[in-house]
């Protein structure tokens, strides 16, 4: 129902600094569709995530330096969750508790698509990929910093059910990710973690 100029999306458990609205607003004055910027976790909430938690695992598919890049795997960096990020530039996507695009282009593309079910994994990504798809671009502002303080209550719980994360998942790939080794042990890791996790194993 938002009918403002631009959209800005971000968690109910992130702590925005003082300059974050201004550094976005920098962000459209340049041109950009969306804008983004570090979204940080500090240490003690890292224990909460399994991305963090399995690191070497998640390093097969992604780096855990480069910001705002989508992998041959069909997975996302990871670097904007660190404490000395310092990128500053154009990305393939936007961070999914820190973003904001530009109204008109939002809803030229159709707004997230809601074929992305439960709580929505992977829609975010699919929006920022067809705003590329238009010839949009995305932009990181280092200065648009937030920290992030993750829970394990909440929607998280109801990220980890199987069937809609691994058919959102499926969904976004078979758009957006060309077939490859990567992409395939990265979606048979993605299943195994699943199942461990429904099983208690993890």
């Amino acid at each position: 129902m938002a009918n403002g100029k631009y959209l800005c999306f971000i968690d109910d458990d992130v702590i925005c600094e003082p300059q974050w609205l201004d550094a976005i607003s920098e962000g459209f004055r340049k041109g950009y569709a969306g804008v983004s910027g570090p979204a940080v976790i500090p240490p003690e909430y890292r224990k909460q995530r399994d991305i963090f938690k399995y690191e070497w695992i998640a390093r097969l598919f992604a780096s855990s330096k480069e910001v705002g890049k989508l992998t041959k795997a069909g997975t996302w960096t990871r670097g904007a969750s660190r404490a000395d990020c310092s990128y500053e530039g154009e990305v393939d996507y936007l961070e999914a508790c820190n973003m904001a695009f530009r109204a008109d282009a939002f809803w030229e593309v159709g707004g997230f698509d809601e074929k992305f079910e439960g709580v929505g994994d992977w829609s975010e990504p699919d929006l920022c990929c067809r705003l590329r798809s238009f010839g949009y671009k995305l932009f990181f502002k280092n200065a648009a910093r937030l920290e992030h303080h993750p829970s394990q209550t909440g929607a998280y719980t109801k990220r980890l059910k199987k069937c809609s994360r691994l058919e959102n998942y499926e969904l976004f790939s078979r758009r957006w990710v060309k077939p490859c080794w990567q992409h395939s042990l990265h979606k048979w890791t993605l299943k195994q973690y699943i199942n461990f996790k429904e099983k208690g194993w993890l």
